[in-house]
């Protein structure tokens, strides 16, 4: 009976011979090098809000620095029309200005993969400063004297990586022993230089599996000491420090709302600034390519934060909690790659099986039985007999 259904199966297997030579052709004529060669198209358009907006504010609190569909642009602090400072087929994101003013950091896949760029704020002196061909980047944050970007690198899991103005290789920031890892997402520095706040990563052990998916910690640069900041039941997301480093914005969620929550680093009172806002996206922490929550930004004064919600850039007070809007209109001219569909002929005719399952022979002994490729299929076995 074993040598029959090891017949029938060979029987099955050769059902008909892959036709696929001519597929091979196909391929093999194919050009080497990346597929985005050709020539684009554009796609204009006006608007006058978006989706996921990271937002930053220039020194001098003239001016919002924001990312749409891509692109970086510039808009006043009191609204109006937003001007363009990137454009390309390159996806330009999470921009964040320099404390003196000079350059503006951010995430873009120019170069054909995700790595830190820096840009002066006319759109002039684009460079690299990161080389990776692998990892995601996500949420760049200067130091206080504007010469180092801290940003998390996603590999494995979200390392957290400083580089230097003029570039090189970078340096990964260390806990206090080999096993002490820092990773995270969300960086921001403290005006003094001496501690990075970041969402950690936290494994959750409640009734909702990986949820919270991160809480709120801050590394010590000097120790490599990391304290756990927040504890709270919607976790800790996307920290933002006021400049004078009394003031703990966060994100977290409530029921199934996110919101905005300050906290005092002095006296440790906390309290809703503004609820609710965008969605967090701690259900595809792995982290999500442009962070769990969009980048929003204390004014220079510390009295208040801009922050995007429902397609709109807000003011918040930081006292009273009353938000008011910044209008903004924008002209957007997307360059669109060619078509990377590939045609080439489908192979017709009979294909090989390579997998069989669960084949029976008939009480008779004259027939067998199997699923192969979704279906079923009988044959005879090759005997009269059982």
């Amino acid at each position: 009976m074993i040598t029959q259904i090891n017949k029938c199966i060979s029987a099955l297997l050769i059902i008909a011979t892959l036709a696929g030579s001519s597929f091979a052709e196909d391929i093999k004529d194919q050009p080497d090098g990346l597929p985005l060669q050709g020539k684009t198209e554009t796609l204009s358009f006006s608007t006058n809000e978006g989706s996921w907006l990271s937002i930053d504010i220039t020194p001098d609190g003239g001016t919002l620095i924001f990312d749409l569909l891509g692109d970086l642009y510039s808009l006043s602090m009191h609204g109006g029309k937003a001007t363009t400072i990137t454009a390309g087929l390159g996806f330009d994101s999470q921009p964040k200005v320099s404390p003196n003013g000079e350059w503006i950091a951010f995430v873009s896949d120019r170069s054909g993969s995700d790595n830190l760029w820096v840009v002066r704020p006319d759109g002039s002196d684009v460079r690299k400063l990161s080389d990776e061909s692998q990892s995601d980047m996500v949420s760049p944050a200067w130091t206080p004297d504007s010469q180092y970007v801290v940003v998390s690198k996603d590999t494995v899991k979200s390392e957290i990586s400083m580089y230097h103005i003029d570039g090189g290789t970078g340096v990964k920031l260390n806990g206090e022993t080999d096993q002490d890892e820092v990773w995270g997402v969300g960086v921001t520095i403290s005006p003094d230089g001496k501690y990075a706040y970041y969402a950690k990563e936290e494994t959750s052990n409640g009734p909702v599996r990986n949820f919270p998916a991160a809480q709120i910690s801050r590394y010590e640069f000097s120790t490599g000491s990391i304290d756990k900041i927040t504890n709270a039941g919607g976790g800790g997301l996307r920290p933002e420090l006021s400049p004078d480093g009394k003031w703990l914005v966060y994100g977290t969620r409530h029921k199934s709302q996110t919101g905005l929550r300050i906290r005092n680093l002095i006296t440790g009172s906390d309290r809703w600034l503004t609820y609710p806002i965008q969605r967090d996206a701690q259900e595809n922490y792995r982290p999500p390519s442009r962070d769990v929550l969009p980048g929003y930004s204390f004014t220079p004064d510390g009295a208040s934060i801009v922050f995007n919600n429902e397609g709109r850039i807000w003011l918040v007070n930081i006292a009273s909690g009353e938000r008011s809007n910044i209008p903004f209109t924008t002209d957007v001219s997307l360059d669109i790659g060619p078509d990377l569909t590939s045609p080439y002929r489908v192979p017709q005719g009979d294909v090989t099986a390579t997998i069989v399952h669960d084949p029976r022979l008939s009480p008779d002994g004259t027939k067998i039985s199997a699923s192969v490729l979704t279906k079923i299929y009988v044959l005879d076995s090759g005997s009269n007999s059982k």
